[in-house]
């Protein structure tokens, strides 16, 4: 069962994730969007706590497992 906590950032992701999006469909001729809603590509980070679920990128810590630092994409 996931944390309460984890589900909160999950959510905060997709948000983020939405408002990107919808960033770039307003932006300006020659930009480009920062995120595909399918992939991690152009992105760098710690592939074991970041995937793509739902069309959002989403930061999972596996059960039982602690960060010594904060990670970041």
């Amino acid at each position: 069962m996931r944390s309460p906590l984890l589900l909160s950032l999950a959510r905060t992701c997709s948000l983020a994730a939405a408002v990107f999006a919808a960033a770039a469909i307003a932006a300006e001729p020659g930009a480009r969007a920062l995120f595909d809603g399918k992939s991690l590509a152009g992105w760098e980070g710690n592939a074991s706590l970041w995937r793509v679920e739902d069309g959002a990128i989403t930061g999972e810590i596996g059960a039982g497992a602690t960060l010594a630092t904060n990670e970041f994409l």
